[in-house]
This record gives C-alpha cells, sequence and structure tokens, in this order.
C-alpha cells in the first residue's frame, strides 16, 4: 500500500473524513491532527472513507469511534464507507456498527443519512 493520505473535504452536502493507505502506529498522529481540525468546523453529516484503507489498528479505530461519538453528541449524523475485506473486518470486531452506520459505499450514504 502506498504512503498514507488522511484528508478531510466536502462531498454531495457531506464532510468527508477520508484514509487511505495504512492507518497504524506511524500515522495516528497525522490521523489526531486531521480530526482536530475537522472538529473545528463542527460537521453535521460526516462519511469517513475506509474504501482505499488497507489495515486500521485499534488506536485508529478507537480514534474513528471518538470521533462519531462527538459528532452525534452534537445530534450530527455518521457513517462509515468500508467495503468488505480485512478492515471491514476489525471493525465488526470492534463493533463499530453500534456507534455509526456502516455502508459499503458512498452511494449508500444518502440512503441511510437522507440528502443534504
Amino acid at each position: 500500500m502506498p504512503d498514507p493520505t488522511i484528508r478531510s473535504s466536502r462531498r454531495d452536502g457531506f464532510d468527508v473524513l477520508t484514509i487511505t493507505g495504512d492507518v497504524d502506529l506511524h500515522t495516528v498522529e497525522a490521523l489526531s491532527r486531521v480530526i482536530a481540525d475537522l472538529l473545528e468546523r463542527a460537521p453535521r453529516r460526516l462519511v469517513i472513507d475506509l474504501s482505499r484503507t488497507g489495515f486500521i489498528g485499534s488506536l485508529g479505530v478507537g480514534q474513528l469511534m471518538a470521533l462519531c461519538v462527538k459528532i452525534q453528541k452534537t445530534r450530527g449524523a455518521t457513517a462509515v464507507v468500508c467495503p468488505a475485506g480485512n478492515v471491514r473486518e476489525v471493525l465488526d470486531r470492534c463493533r463499530m456498527e453500534a456507534i455509526t452506520t456502516l455502508v459499503e459505499s458512498f452511494d449508500s450514504v444518502h440512503e441511510r443519512l437522507g440528502d443534504a
């Protein structure tokens, strides 16, 4: 997998946190910085796109879970795009679906969270 990239953007009325590559001990600090910047904007509808993430460790999963909870506490909505595979298995083991909506593709986000 190439060097990881972590970025936030807007797409179809949603704030989107896109993570490409691996989220491990070496990248969680960069993820923390992007999350802090994102929270300053107080997003109401956040999609975390893990469709191009090859690996995510427990620290990364914990950061994403905490992010979803913070947004939901302000009556926001969250979803995670994560197709079947290794990363989805990790999220399933961590019971991420108890915290947020898990979808296979970005197109499914509109069905689950509605239009902006």
